[in-house]
């Protein structure tokens, strides 16, 4: 009995490996070992890119004036006071330049990218335009021709709203759309494409170097409108259904008419064949000067034109009570008017009536002067939004920290640098070389800027990290925390208590 008491006194308990407090120590040290090994992994793997992008070259360019596109006059002095003599030719000149000082100084913007120079040439006809020289004479009947023949790129705010933004490619949606083809009168199908080829293909062969057109059409039986338009009487005391300011403005009806027929990511051009109900004919537009109009433009969308079918000259009148087909020549009218809409939507200045251009350019087509126009109005736009995209694309970077740059948006936006290098460089020469140059610097510069790297953390503050890492931390940090502050703890107990068995 006492033996067994002395025996069961003197038993220990066995201590587990891991509670010892080198093993302890070992084991939280290892967590932390784990942790710290993996830092680097994580701060690759979560780092954004952000490579350096070419800011003063930037800044540069940005500085650098507008484009500068030369262009030559030449006077025709013939019928002037006698001019023998050079001088006398060349005060003439310096006349003319002289006056032209004035008129630019006075309109600024309107003659905005042009180097004018004047020369003397020899005996023309008033105002004779040929391939790309215009040539006015001193007896002319137009009171200002230096305003009036669209030497310069339109700026003025009413255009500058009306013109569709450059693209490279267009979609050009021809619709004919029947308000109510169940209430007999209506149109029931058309010869888009003869029309088309008639009408509008010498034009879109010529801005062929500018952009690229798609035609596609439709055709809809049901596209009401969303308001019912006011009536009034007409001078033959007859109803009439009138479209005003604020009815146009209400007139694409978006909710019930399908439009869009294709997927692209072209822009579009709309141009509507509108066949009111039999209920509202005649529909006419009132424009703004209190006239009559069967057309209207929607600006940088697409024109509208209004038919009543009941002006049409068919030969079979008897068609007109179940619909009628048009024809080409039933639609003269009404693509004459999709090509002025068409042409002033993508920027073509026309010709004063005053000017004579002879047998130089076939009817229906435009003149290389209006190309030319159109070419440098292009590029000089290209040009400025090529350097606010750019601009903006450094500021932004440079506000936003977090912003990644890749090695692709950096490519963009060396690309769009030298291209509009060569912008400036090609300026003296082809408007076409200048307008290429132009379209790339855009495209690029306009892919850099909506590139989907950069937009992604665009609106992504501090705060959603700290949402994101500590859920995800917290519960893993807190435990080796704990555990390390007790092993410090117990080394300070150890550590005292080694003290005091030595004292």
């Amino acid at each position: 009995m006492d033996a067994d008491q002395a025996g069961s006194a003197d038993y220990v308990l066995p201590v587990i490996p891991f509670q010892l407090p080198k093993t302890r120590l070992r084991i939280v040290a290892s967590y932390w070992l784990i942790f710290i090994l993996g830092l680097p992994l994580w701060w690759i793997t979560t780092s954004i890119e952000r490579l350096a992008l070419p800011v003063e070259r930037v800044k540069s360019i940005a500085s650098v004036t507008e484009l500068r596109f030369p262009l030559d006059i030449s006077i025709e002095p013939g019928l002037v006071e006698p001019v023998q003599s050079s001088s006398n030719l060349s005060s003439l000149a310096q006349g003319v330049e002289a006056l032209l000082a004035d008129e630019i100084k006075n309109n600024s913007v309107a003659w905005r990218g042009l180097d004018v120079s004047v020369n003397v040439n020899v005996n023309r006809p008033a105002l004779w335009l040929t391939d790309r020289s215009l040539h006015v004479r001193d007896n002319s009947s137009s009171n200002d021709p230096c305003t009036s023949c669209n030497w310069y790129p339109q700026s003025i705010s009413l255009q500058e709203r009306l013109v569709a933004r450059y693209a490279n490619r267009f979609r050009l949606a021809f619709s004919l759309l029947n308000e109510d083809a169940a209430a007999g009168h209506s149109v029931l199908g058309w010869d888009l494409k003869s029309a088309v080829e008639d009408y509008l293909s010498p034009v879109l062969s010529q801005l062929s170097t500018l952009h690229d057109f798609t035609v596609e059409s439709q055709v809809q039986f049901h596209a009401p409108l969303a308001f019912d338009p006011p009536q009034s009487l007409s001078a033959n005391n007859e109803v009439q259904h009138i479209l005003g300011d604020e009815e146009l403005k209400m007139f694409i009806n978006s909710a019930d008419w399908t439009l869009a027929s294709s997927v692209s990511d072209d822009p579009v051009l709309h141009f509507i064949l509108f066949v009111p109900s039999a209920q509202r004919r005649p529909l006419t537009v009132r424009t703004y000067s209190g006239k009559t109009s069967d057309s209207f433009i929607v600006p940088q969308w697409g024109g509208v034109v209004i038919l009543d079918p009941s002006s049409l000259h068919t030969k079979n009148q008897s068609s007109h009570q179940n619909g009628i087909h048009l024809s080409t020549i039933d639609m003269t009218d009404s693509f004459n008017a999709f090509r002025t809409q068409l042409l002033a939507l993508l920027g073509v200045s026309p010709l004063p009536s005053s000017i004579s251009t002879g047998s130089s350019f076939p009817r229906g087509q435009l003149s290389d002067w209006q190309l030319d126009t159109l070419l440098r109005r292009r590029a000089l736009e290209n040009t400025r939004d090529s350097k606010e995209a750019l601009s903006s694309i450094v500021k932004l970077v440079d506000q936003i920290e977090n912003m990644p740059v890749g090695q692709d948006v950096k490519g963009d936006v060396q690309g769009a640098l030298d291209a509009i290098e060569q912008v400036y460089f090609s300026v003296s020469g082809s408007p076409q070389t200048t307008l290429e140059n132009s379209a790339r610097a855009n495209t690029l510069s306009s892919r850099a800027f909506f590139n989907p790297g950069m937009l992604a953390l665009l609106y992504f503050p501090a705060e959603h990290k700290y949402a994101v890492y500590i859920p995800l931390f917290a519960p893993v940090s807190v435990p080796l925390v704990v555990a390390v502050l007790r092993e410090i703890n117990r080394w300070r107990r150890e550590r005292t208590h080694g003290r005091q068995k030595t004292d």
